[in-house]
């Protein structure tokens, strides 16, 4: 995808994650970049503060809920993060089994409707479906902003097996893109001497 500026946003390609042949979700692994505002890690007294990223999906049952969990295991301290959904709806438990079979335990979430954040200042809003990208304009505050478009799972037809099939792959891929953006965002806070480097 060919970048171009504009007043209001800027567009610049994220490199993709390439995950192995038998992990092929169709994922656009593109970034949006807003001009709405930049990542500050410093508060007004000085002291350090995590990034604060927000991932928008469409019900918050599993792709959003998945991220938040992935960011919240290797990426503190330095990024703190929460997800909703531009709609109403609830954890899908095969969400929460193919975490657990990788440790991650997201069985005391709650889907959570977008409208709960409003007014919560967020350094990045990193939406994961078409349906979250066109609500941004309604998302107020300043924040960058990414877009990784991934399927819905609870679309995919076959049935179970299916449907397990396809969260496995939407994990692994949403894994590495989060590991890819972390590394990024490390190296962007060193470079601005916002944090010492990490090994």
């Amino acid at each position: 995808m060919h970048g171009h500026a504009s007043a209001a946003c800027c567009r610049r390609a994220l490199p993709m994650a390439h995950p192995p042949p038998e992990h092929d979700v169709p994922v656009q692994g593109h970034a949006i970049t807003s001009g709405r505002g930049s990542t500050a890690t410093r508060s007004r007294q000085g002291s350090m503060r995590p990034v604060t990223v927000l991932f928008l999906g469409r019900h918050n049952a599993a792709r959003s809920q998945i991220a938040e969990a992935l960011l919240r295991r290797c990426g503190r301290p330095l990024f703190l993060t929460c997800s909703a959904g531009t709609e109403t709806g609830a954890l899908d438990p095969l969400a929460q089994s193919v975490l657990a079979e990788i440790g991650v335990d997201i069985s005391g979430q709650l889907a959570k409707p977008v409208e709960n954040f409003h007014g919560r200042p967020f350094d990045c809003v990193i939406t994961l479906c078409p349906e979250a990208l066109a609500y941004l304009p309604e998302l107020p505050g300043e924040y960058r902003h990414i877009h990784w478009d991934f399927p819905d799972p609870s679309e995919v037809t076959g049935g179970e097996v299916a449907r397990r099939r396809c969260m496995k792959r939407i994990v692994v891929q949403l894994g590495e893109h989060i590991r890819e953006w972390v590394g990024q965002e490390r190296r962007r806070l060193v470079a601005n001497g916002h944090v010492a480097a990490v090994a």
